[in-house]
């Protein structure tokens, strides 16, 4: 006996399938590797899912840090999404405003500035007002006799 033919008969079984349980095996090698596959593609939904709501919390995350974070992307240089999500994987603000307030401390560079209210131009005033004084016209008085009649009579 040569080593192949021990390697042959060692790996064959006495329960290996023969003959009419060849169609049996057949059959259920398909229905393996078809709920194989099924497993796969919900495995690749999952995934894809997953990724869209880890995507969709990184932005609110950044959406409620806008206004203390000039760059609120700067929070994932030092933060993990996993660190500011509760138990239910939800964003937990009590973690994200300890986690802001940490990073504010050690980098003040990163806070936004205040928002600045433009004072309006000097002059301006907001709403309708009526003029104080009519205004008068240079040309119009230059060519105005002097009572101020502008050449036309009322009869």
């Amino acid at each position: 006996m040569t080593t192949s033919e021990n390697t042959t008969d060692a790996t064959a079984s006495p329960d290996a399938p023969t003959g009419a349980d060849d169609k049996t095996t057949t059959e259920r090698t398909g229905r393996d590797e078809r709920y194989r596959q099924r497993l796969r593609e919900t495995e690749a939904q999952r995934d894809a899912l997953l990724q869209r709501v880890e995507h969709m919390q990184r932005n609110e995350v950044q959406r409620l840090t806008a206004e203390r974070l000039a760059d609120p992307a700067d929070l994932w240089r030092e933060t993990e999404l996993a660190d500011l999500l509760d138990d239910d994987g939800n964003i937990d603000p009590n973690k994200l405003n300890t986690r802001v307030d940490t990073l504010l401390e050690e980098h003040p560079h990163w806070g936004a500035e205040p928002q600045r209210t433009p004072k309006p131009p000097r002059g301006f005033q907001s709403g309708a007002s009526a003029p104080t004084q009519p205004r008068k016209d240079p040309w119009v008085s230059a060519f105005t006799p002097a009572g101020g009649s502008h050449g036309l009579r009322r009869d």
